[in-house]
């Protein structure tokens, strides 16, 4: 089982959101997000449930932009 900051990570790069999108997003700045994601500082269960869902959402967003230019 992955921990949460590998799980993280891999979403947000999967999705290809960067960290400066996902932090904005948290409230937090983007070198704390990069030390939560490193698995040295701790994320909270709502960080982790908000910034899953947020990669989630610009994932959508860019898919069905792409969506609109191929037709």
């Amino acid at each position: 089982m992955k921990d949460k900051a590998t799980e993280l990570k891999e979403t947000r790069e999967a999705a290809r959101v960067t960290q400066a999108e996902v932090a904005a997003h948290l409230g937090i700045s983007q070198s704390r997000l990069s030390l939560i994601e490193a698995g040295k500082r701790p994320i909270t269960p709502e960080q982790f449930h908000n910034a899953i869902l947020f990669i989630v959402e610009q994932e959508k967003a860019r898919a069905a932009r792409f969506a609109e230019v191929v037709g």
